[in-house]
C-alpha cells in the first residue's frame, strides 16, 4: 500500500508542478552551439565505473564482470589531463568507487583473493601503494569530507570513519538499516544516503553522521543526484528537472524545464552549472550549462560526439585549460573544454591627459563593492555585519584598509590635482554640485550608459553647476582633478551606470542602475551585485551584471593566460612580478596596496600641484 500511496502522490505532484514550471520558467532549455566539442579520451574502455580528478591527476577505475575475459579491473591514472593512462594498481580487484582528500586517495573494490580482501583500500602516495582499510566485504560506494569517510557496501550497509579510515563503526541500525548502498552525497550542511532494503529510501544527516533522519519527500521526487551552494540545495529528479530548497526539506523553486524529462547528474565548477538530462523520447543523453544559478541552460552539444542514455559522473580539473569530464557507462571517459562566460561592451577610452597603459588598474585606490554599492541611497543600506568589507571585481573581499571601502559605489583614482579629466567617449554633458560630490560632470552616452566624475576644480568645467546638454566628444577635456566635495585628497571619483529611467524621482542615481566598468573577474564565485534583489519605499530593484567596459585590455587578461607552461611576468609601473611556471596548479592572489593620499588642505594652506605638499 506505501508503494501504490508514493506512486499516486508522485503523479499528482508531476501534473501541478509541471504546469508550475511550464509558467514560471521564461526561458526553457536552449540548444546552442558549443565553444568546443567533447572529444575522447584515451580511455574509452567500456567498463570504466568512475573518476576522481585531483592536483595530481584523475584517477579511472574499472570494473568488469566478465571475468573470461581477464579484464584489469583496477586503477588507470592520468597526469595530462586524460590523453594518456597508466594502470595504477588493484589489478583484479573491480574498483567501483574513488575519492579522495588532501594526499589521500581512496578506492573501493567488490572482488576479494586469498590475499587481497574486498572494500575499502587506502593510499597516501597518489596510487603507487595501496591498503586496505575497514569491513572485510564488496564495497559500493565511498565519500570523504575532511577526516570523516562514509563507506557504502553490497550487503553490509553504511559504515564511517572519523580518521580517515583507521576505525570504523557500522551505522544506521534497526528501521535504518539499509543493504545496499548507492549514493552517498557529503557536504559540510548535509549527508544524503541513498540505500535499498525493499524500497529504495534516503536517510539524512546534519551533524556529520552522528544521528540520521528519513527522507520520504525526496523519495517521492525521485531523486538522482544533489549539489549544495550559497545556502541552497539543488536535487536532481526524475520528473520535476531540478529542484532548488531552501531549508533542505521543502521545495524553494524549480529550475530547469528540461520537459519533465529525467535529470541524472549536477555538477558546479566556478559559476558553471551543468546536468546530464535524458530525452526520454530518444533515449539519448546530453549535459547542459547555466551561468546563472539554473535560470537558463544552453547544451554543450554531447550528442555529437558520442550517443549514450546513462551518465555515472561528471568531474572536472581547473587550470590552462580547465576540462569537464564526463564517464558514461559502456563508452569510458569524455572531456570537454571549459569556458567561462565573461561578457564585454568594450567603448570606454582614457579618463586623463596622458594616460599609460594599465593605469586605469595601477591608480586605483578604492573599488566598486560587488556586495552592497548604496553609498548615498538613502532607502536601503547594507546590514551591520557588511559594513567593514568590500567586495572587489576579482571577487576578493577584504576589510579596511586591505581593500577600500564598503558601499562603494565607483571607483577612486589617485591623481595628481589639477590633472585633466578627458571624456572616455561620446556624449552629452551636464555640471552638477552637492556636498559630498563636490564639482561634478555627468555624461550620458549614446548607447545608454552614463559615466559620472566627481571632486573637480571649480574651474575649467566642461558645464557649469546645472548647465545641461554641452555635447562631448571622446577625448575633449572636462574638467580638472580637484579637492572639492567629501575628499581626503585629490582624486578622481568615477561611477557608471545604465539608469533605469522610469524611476520616480532618480532615474540616473538610482543605485540599481550601479554596473562594474571591470566587469565580474572570477570564473569561481558568481557576482553578488548581479543576483541582488531588494524592496525599499521606491518599490522593487534588483542588481545589474558588470560587464567590461574598457577599450584597453589591462593586464588582467595576461594573468588569466599566463600560467600555460610559462613563468608569470607582471608589470606595474615601477612594481615587477615574477613567479616561476612550477607553481601554477596553486591558487594565487595578489594584493597591491598603495599610500594613504595625502592630507586636505586647510582653507589657509595652498596646495603645489603634483605632489603631496601644502605650503602654509
Amino acid at each position: 500500500m506505501q508503494f501504490i500511496k508514493k506512486e499516486q502522490i508522485k503523479a499528482f505532484i508531476k501534473i501541478i508542478l509541471s504546469i508550475t514550471l511550464l509558467f514560471s520558467c521564461k526561458y526553457p532549455w536552449k540548444k546552442v552551439l558549443a565553444e568546443t566539442p567533447w572529444q575522447p579520451t584515451n580511455l574509452t574502455k567500456e567498463h570504466i565505473s568512475s573518476i576522481e580528478t585531483t592536483p595530481y591527476g584523475i584517477f579511472a577505475g574499472e570494473f568488469s564482470t566478465k571475468y573470461w575475459e581477464l579484464p584489469f579491473n583496477g586503477i588507470y591514472f592520468s597526469s595530462d589531463k586524460g590523453m594518456n593512462w597508466v594502470k595504477s594498481g588493484l589489478k583484479y580487484r573491480g574498483v567501483t568507487d574513488i575519492a579522495h582528500t588532501k594526499d589521500i586517495v581512496f578506492a573501493t573494490t567488490y572482488y576479494s583473493t586469498t590475499q587481497y580482501p574486498a572494500g575499502l583500500y587506502k593510499s597516501t602516495n597518489w596510487g603507487k601503494d595501496w591498503s586496505h582499510v575497514g569491513p572485510d566485504t564488496p564495497a559500493s560506494k565511498v565519500e570523504v569530507l575532511g577526516d570523516t569517510v562514509l563507506l557504502g557496501t553490497y550487503n553490509q550497509g553504511l559504515w564511517i570513519s572519523n580518521d580517515l579510515g583507521k576505525s570504523w563503526k557500522r551505522i544506521l541500525e534497526g528501521e535504518e538499516r539499509m543493504q545496499y548502498i548507492d549514493k552517498i552525497f557529503m557536504d559540510e550542511a548535509i549527508i544524503f544516503v541513498r540505500g535499498h532494503n525493499e524500497y529504495r529510501n534516503f536517510l539524512s544527516s546534519k551533524d556529520n553522521g552522528i544521528t540520521w533522519e528519513r527522507e520520504e519527500w525526496l523519495e517521492i521526487l525521485d531523486a538522482f543526484d544533489f549539489w549544495v551552494y550559497d545556502n541552497l540545495l539543488y536535487i536532481a529528479t526524475d520528473y520535476l528537472n531540478i529542484v532548488v530548497s531552501k531549508d533542505f526539506k521543502t521545495i524553494y523553486r524549480l529550475v530547469g524545464n528540461f520537459d519533465s524529462n529525467p535529470v541524472h547528474s549536477l555538477y558546479r565548477i566556478g559559476v558553471n552549472f551543468y546536468a546530464g538530462v535524458l530525452n526520454e523520447a530518444s533515449n539519448v543523453l546530453d549535459i547542459y550549462k547555466s551561468t546563472d544559478q539554473g535560470i537558463n541552460w544552453e547544451s554543450t552539444n554531447l550528442t555529437e560526439a558520442v550517443n549514450t542514455d546513462s551518465l555515472e559522473d561528471i568531474q572536472s580539473i581547473t587550470g590552462v585549460p580547465s576540462y569537464i569530464f564526463g564517464l558514461f557507462p559502456g563508452k569510458g571517459v569524455y572531456r570537454k573544454e571549459i569556458s567561462f562566460k565573461r561578457d564585454k561592451e568594450p567603448f570606454l577610452g582614457n579618463l586623463w591627459k596622458n594616460q599609460k597603459p594599465n593605469d586605469i588598474l595601477n591608480k586605483i585606490t578604492s573599488f566598486f563593492d560587488h556586495e552592497y554599492p548604496l553609498l548615498g541611497y538613502g532607502f536601503y543600506s547594507e546590514p551591520s555585519e557588511y559594513t567593514s568589507s568590500t567586495v572587489n571585481f576579482l571577487g576578493q573581499k577584504g576589510k579596511e584598509p586591505e581593500i577600500y571601502y564598503s558601499s562603494h559605489n565607483g571607483y577612486d583614482f589617485a591623481l595628481p590635482y589639477g590633472t585633466e579629466l578627458t571624456a572616455p567617449y561620446d556624449g552629452i554633458a551636464k555640471g552638477v554640485y552637492c556636498p559630498a560630490c563636490g564639482n561634478t560632470i555627468l555624461i550620458k552616452h549614446p548607447n545608454g550608459y552614463m559615466t559620472v566624475y566627481m571632486h573637480l576644480q571649480k574651474e575649467n568645467l566642461i558645464a557649469q553647476m546645472w548647465e545641461d546638454n554641452i555635447p562631448v566628444n571622446e577625448g575633449d577635456v572636462i574638467g580638472k582633478v580637484g579637492m572639492t566635495g567629501n575628499t581626503t585628497g585629490p582624486h578622481l571619483h568615477f561611477e557608471v551606470r545604465k539608469p533605469d529611467y522610469t524611476i520616480p524621482g532618480w532615474g540616473t542615481g538610482h543605485p540599481s542602475g550601479l554596473t562594474d566598468p571591470f566587469g565580474w573577474q572570477n570564473d569561481f564565485k558568481y557576482d553578488p551585485w548581479a543576483f541582488f534583489k531588494w524592496e525599499d519605499g521606491l518599490g522593487r530593484h534588483t542588481g545589474k551584471a558588470s560587464k567590461y567596459l574598457w577599450k584597453e585590455e589591462t593586464n588582467l587578461s595576461g594573468i588569466k593566460k599566463a600560467f600555460n607552461g610559462n613563468p608569470l611576468l607582471m608589470d606595474l609601473d615601477n612594481i615587477n612580478i615574477q613567479i616561476p611556471s612550477t607553481i601554477y596548479p596553486l591558487p594565487l592572489a595578489f594584493q597591491i596596496a598603495y599610500l594613504t593620499p595625502p592630507t586636505p588642505p586647510e582653507s589657509t594652506q595652498k596646495y603645489v600641484e603634483g605632489t603631496a605638499l601644502s605650503i602654509v
